[in-house]
């Protein structure tokens, strides 16, 4: 199948989240993100018995990836789930990929 350059750039935009989600640790902290709500890097420490620098590098590809949230409060950072920018894209993605397959069968 030829994808359109739409899908193309769609794809590698999406790339950084695929990665991001390939990793099991990352996929720990964010279904316990899901399932227990806000928490700071102390909590999610505890909760997965991973180390604060494990958690906090992991929370930084997760944020980079814009699956994850930060909100500062005094000197905490409270971290939750942000699937809305992720799904927008990989729905966008999903489309024109569609749309190429639709092209190519007509």
């Amino acid at each position: 199948m030829i994808v359109s350059e739409r899908t193309m750039h769609l794809l590698e935009d999406a790339i950084p989240v695929f990665s991001v989600l390939a990793d099991k640790t990352r996929q720990e902290i964010l279904l316990n993100l899901f399932d227990n709500g806000e928490q700071t890097v102390s909590e999610i420490t505890g909760r997965l018995k991973l180390t604060q620098p494990a958690v906090s590098y992991h929370l930084k590809l997760l944020m980079g990836a814009k699956l994850v949230n930060a909100d500062k409060r005094g000197r905490e950072r409270y971290y939750t789930v942000r699937f809305d920018d992720s799904v927008a894209l990989l729905d966008a993605l999903l489309t024109s990929l569609k749309s190429d397959a639709k092209q190519i069968d007509d």
